[in-house]
C-alpha cells in the first residue's frame, strides 16, 4: 500500500489554470443551415385560421358598418390533435318484393352485401387494430401503457383484450406473408442465422424466469432481395434451425454454435 507521500508523488500533476489575459483563437467552420417549418413538414396538410371581430365590434362608434381591408399574418404552429374514438353501429337496408306474395304468401327480400368483421364476434375495426399493432411493434409501447391511454379517452379496454386481438390477427392475416418470405428466403444461395434470448411471462409449461429464443434468418446483404424471417421458439435446440431451414441447399451463415 503506497503511503500518503507516495500518493501525492504517483498523482499527476493538475493541468494549469487558463489564462483569462491569454486570447485564444477558435479556427473557422461551416454550420448546417437550419431547416424551415414548411421544409420539415412538407407532406402536411395545411389548415388556415382566421381569428375575425365578433359581430357587434364591426361598427364604429358612430353605428356605421367597418369594412374589411385584408387580413395579416401573424405565426406559423407545429400542431398535434388528439387521436378520437367513437362507436360505429352498422346497419343496412332490407327490401321486400310483394308482387309474389298474392300468390305464394311469401314476399322476396334483398339486401346489400356486407363485408365481413375483421374478427369474428369482436367490436375491433381494422382502424383500431391497427393503431393497436403500430403503436406495439413500431412505437414500442406495452400493451399496458396502451390501456391506460385508452383509459384516458374514456375507453375502458383492457390489454388482455388487446393480446387475443393481436394472436388473432397474427394467425389470420399476418401468418400467410411469413410463409411466403420463408419460402422466399429458403431460395437464397446464402442465409445468415441467429438467435437471441426471450423471456414470455405466463407462458404455458414453463416459469416466467426461463428463457425462450427468438429466432432471426435473413437473406445476404447483396442479394437481390432483403429478406427477414422471426421464429419464435422455447429453446435454441438446433432442431429448430432444421425445422426452418428444411428443403435450403446454400450456404448457411452463423455464430460458433453447434
Amino acid at each position: 500500500m503506497l503511503d500518503m507521500q507516495t500518493e501525492r508523488e504517483a498523482a499527476p500533476a493538475p493541468e494549469p489554470l487558463p489564462d483569462p489575459e491569454k486570447e485564444i483563437h477558435v479556427s473557422g467552420h461551416s454550420r448546417k443551415k437550419k431547416r424551415t417549418l414548411e421544409e420539415l413538414c412538407a407532406t402536411l396538410p395545411v389548415e388556415e385560421r382566421v381569428v375575425d371581430l365578433p359581430d357587434d365590434e364591426k361598427v364604429n362608434a358612430n353605428g356605421h358598418a367597418v369594412t374589411c381591408i385584408g387580413q395579416e399574418y401573424i405565426r406559423t404552429e407545429l400542431v398535434m390533435e388528439r387521436a378520437t374514438a367513437k362507436v360505429v353501429k352498422h346497419y343496412r337496408k332490407v327490401y321486400a318484393d310483394h308482387e309474389p306474395e298474392q300468390e305464394t304468401w311469401y314476399s322476396e327480400v334483398f339486401k346489400p352485401v356486407m363485408l365481413p368483421p375483421l374478427l369474428a364476434h369482436s367490436y375491433a375495426s381494422a382502424s383500431v387494430v391497427t393503431d393497436v399493432l403500430m403503436k406495439k411493434y413500431v412505437e414500442a409501447m406495452p400493451l399496458y401503457r396502451q390501456e391506460q391511454m385508452w383509459k384516458r379517452m374514456g375507453v375502458a379496454l383492457k390489454r388482455g383484450t388487446m393480446a387475443n386481438w393481436v394472436i388473432q390477427v397474427a394467425d389470420l392475416y399476418l401468418r400467410p406473408f411469413w410463409k411466403r418470405i420463408r419460402s422466399e428466403l429458403l431460395t437464397q444461395s446464402t442465409i445468415h442465422a441467429d438467435e437471441t434470448v426471450l423471456q414470455v411471462l405466463k407462458e404455458n409449461g414453463k416459469p416466467a424466469t426461463s428463457e425462450s429464443r427468438m429466432w432471426v434468418y435473413s437473406s445476404a446483404k447483396r442479394a437481390d432481395i432483403q429478406l427477414r424471417c422471426f421464429e419464435y421458439r422455447e429453446s435454441r435446440s438446433g432442431k429448430w434451425a432444421r425445422t426452418f431451414l428444411e428443403g435450403f441447399s446454400g450456404v448457411l451463415i452463423t455464430d460458433g454454435y453447434v
